[in-house]
């Protein structure tokens, strides 16, 4: 990995070409290693529906397009947090989103700690709670993060809710039915 330095300890002082730099390649950054294995867990139970809905060339540009507008929401409702602006999981969250919009009704097979592991079987239960749930949670825990200082511990909670909100929006105006009337007007 290459380190390029893009930052002061006077943030809006970076030249606007930096701001961009940050942004476009932070949406392949993950924080924790833990972090980074729910991401990709996350991404490869939702991701492949999207891309296959999509195609691979517009599902890249909806990833890149929900990334940046995850780290646009997380600046916007605190320009001065300590939180490190990463963005993967914004991106990730937007496919979260989009899929929501897709594939509301679908069944998401879930592994709940310790509960599976005596069961032997997986929760099962329709994407639009799952989501909902998860959703909710950012929701909570954003919300509770802008009352204290430092409270979040480290997670752009915001990110993830600006991520999924436009995968949501944008999977609604580009899925394959709508996409084809918007190319025809």
């Amino acid at each position: 990995m290459a380190l390029f330095p893009v930052a002061s300890e006077q943030p809006t002082m970076r030249p606007a070409v930096a701001n961009l730099t940050i942004i476009g390649l932070n949406v392949f950054v993950f924080l924790l290693e833990m972090h980074l294995f729910g991401n990709m867990l996350f991404l490869w139970v939702f991701g492949q529906a999207i891309e296959d809905a999509f195609g691979s060339r517009i599902y890249t540009t909806f990833y890149l397009v929900c990334g940046v507008a995850a780290n646009m929401a997380q600046y916007l409702v605190d320009p001065n947090s300590t939180v490190p602006n990463l963005g993967a999981s914004g991106a990730i969250a937007g496919v979260m989103g989009g899929y929501l919009a897709l594939y509301p009704s679908s069944t998401i097979a879930l592994f709940v700690w310790p509960l599976s592991l005596f069961t032997g079987r997986d929760l099962r239960m329709p994407a639009w709670l799952m989501l909902g749930l998860w959703f909710a949670v950012q929701v909570i825990l954003g919300g509770s993060g802008m009352a204290e200082a430092g409270a979040t511990g480290g997670v752009a909670y915001w990110a993830h809710i600006g991520g999924f909100i436009t995968g949501l929006v944008l999977a609604l105006l580009v899925r394959p039915g709508v996409r084809d009337s918007l190319s025809a007007a």
